[in-house]
């Protein structure tokens, strides 16, 4: 599959990696099959997004895991969330045109890729998958638990314990 990629962002694909991609791609109206460990790919962040937040919440169902879901630093109109805000959050992960913060949804065990390294002493690969572990919380936001569960942080995670069959 990694060979496929490849070709395709090279431009140098061929009929036989058409023919696979369209025996394997997603059809309107069909489920994705997460608990597969599908990939999926798409060229668009606010495709990705959606993906994201549909894998993790399926993660979390297979898992019976604890959903911790993060919210990046943000300067709030009057220094307070408002509900409209709130809900842009949760809607839009990912769109340039909305003044709000992204949001992190982390449960235990979940793979995840590196795309930026910023501490090239901890020998991580970008591009390569790794399992996260665990998170470490800053101390100065507390959670709050929404459900039995699920906890929201109004604030970024301080750093995340991550695991590979090689680090």
């Amino acid at each position: 599959m990694r060979r496929l990629l490849t070709r395709i962002r090279q431009g140098i694909q061929d009929w036989p990696d058409v023919d696979l991609l369209n025996t394997r791609c997603y059809r309107e109206g069909k489920r994705i099959p997460w608990e597969s460990s599908i990939t999926v790919v798409t060229p668009l962040n606010r495709n990705r997004w959606n993906l994201n937040v549909e894998a993790i919440l399926s993660f979390q169902r297979q898992r019976q895991g604890l959903l911790r879901i993060f919210i990046s630093d943000h300067k709030w109109k009057d220094g307070q969330l408002t509900e409209e805000e709130a809900l842009m959050i949760l809607s839009q992960g990912d769109d340039n045109a909305l003044p709000v913060p992204t949001i992190f949804m982390f449960v235990s065990g979940m793979p995840i890729v590196v795309n930026q390294n910023i501490h090239q002493g901890l020998k991580l690969v970008n591009g390569t998958s790794y399992t996260a572990l665990d998170v470490i919380l800053d101390k100065a936001h507390l959670g709050y638990r929404v459900n039995a569960d699920t906890i929201l942080y109004f604030s970024p995670l301080a750093g995340i314990l991550l695991a590979s069959d090689i680090t």
